[in-house]
C-alpha cells in the first residue's frame, strides 16, 4: 500500500475584502496551514490520540464504575484546570499535570516553557481589581 501525498497547489485565503484579498485587520492574520489536509494518514490521528484515550478511559469507567466516578473524575480534572495561583506567582498546573498522570512525563510545552524575567507585580492590587474591591475616593 503505498501512502499519497495530495497536491496542494494553492491555498484560498478566508474572508476576502472589498479588494479580493483578505482582511486581517477585521478577520485576523490568515493561516495557510489551517486550509492545507494532513500530510499523512497518521497526522489527525496522533493530533486527536490524548482525547480518544481519555474518552475511551471514561467510557470504560462508566461501564465498569459506573456514571458517578466518570464524573467525579470530569470534575476534579475541571477543577484543577480552573485554579491559578496569586498574580505575581507563575502557575504550574501540577496538580492537573497529576490527574493526567503527565507529571513525569517531559513535553516540549514543558521543556520550552517561556518563564520570561521576573516581574513585580503589585498582587493586591492585581487581586482588589479582579474583584471589583477598588475604591475611588
Amino acid at each position: 500500500m503505498a501512502l499519497r501525498v495530495p497536491k496542494r497547489t494553492s491555498v484560498s485565503v478566508k474572508a476576502p475584502g472589498s479588494y479580493g484579498i483578505h482582511d486581517s485587520l477585521r478577520h485576523g492574520l490568515a493561516s495557510a496551514r489551517d486550509e492545507i489536509a494532513p500530510t499523512h494518514p497518521l497526522e489527525l490521528s496522533e493530533r486527536r490520540y490524548r482525547l480518544d484515550e481519555e474518552e475511551q478511559l471514561f467510557q470504560v469507567l462508566r461501564e465498569t464504575q459506573g456514571l458517578a466516578l466518570a464524573l467525579e473524575l470530569q470534575a476534579e480534572r475541571k477543577l484543577a484546570s480552573t485554579l491559578q495561583r496569586l498574580p505575581p506567582l507563575p502557575n504550574s498546573n501540577l496538580s492537573l499535570d497529576v490527574l493526567l498522570g503527565t507529571c513525569g512525563t517531559m513535553t516540549v510545552e514543558k521543556a520550552f516553557k517561556d518563564v520570561g524575567a521576573p516581574v513585580s507585580v503589585d498582587g493586591r492590587a492585581v487581586m482588589e481589581k479582579r474583584l471589583n474591591l477598588l475604591h475611588t475616593e
